[in-house]
């Protein structure tokens, strides 16, 4: 993810300047990766994620108003639409290659998380209630909170 990041052209040039990674991190983590605890982040990831809440007014605390404001940004001001294909063909490659699991592991070491657990046993059945299996298939589901907020 980092060569990704960090690609140069022909003369040596970085493809993606600064502003872009900034913008694409917090899009990456909310469009792909909603359910990792932001205090498992790096601190990079955390910075730029932070830096985007505190820009937007965000406090955290009406997750769905939080959601929406995130949404209306990233479409009022999505991204560079090449590095999120380069983006997605680099994870087609990782998954063709290497599997899902190698495909979440490395999600994982470039946020800064932990190492994800194993997807399923090859050729398991499903547990009911889980979703299809898919490279974000851990990413589609919310994790469900027991504590009660005052």
């Amino acid at each position: 993810m980092l060569a990704l990041c960090l690609r140069t052209d022909d003369r040596g040039t970085r493809v993606y300047s600064d502003a872009d990674i900034a913008a694409f991190v917090p899009f990456l983590l909310f469009a792909f990766a909603p359910a990792i605890d932001a205090t498992a982040l790096s601190p990079a990831a955390r910075a730029l994620v932070g830096g985007l809440a505190q820009r937007l007014g965000l406090d955290g605390k009406d997750a769905a108003a939080t959601a929406a404001a995130l949404r209306a940004h990233f479409a009022a001001q999505p991204p560079n639409q090449k590095l999120v294909a380069d983006f997605e063909r680099f994870f087609r490659e990782v998954l063709k290659d290497l599997g899902p699991g190698a495909a979440a592991a490395a999600f994982a070491s470039f946020v800064g998380a932990a190492a994800p657990k194993p997807l399923s046993t090859a050729g398991a059945p499903r547990p009911a209630g889980t979703v299809p299996a898919s490279p974000f298939a851990r990413f589609q589901v919310q994790p469900k909170h027991d504590k009660k907020e005052s």
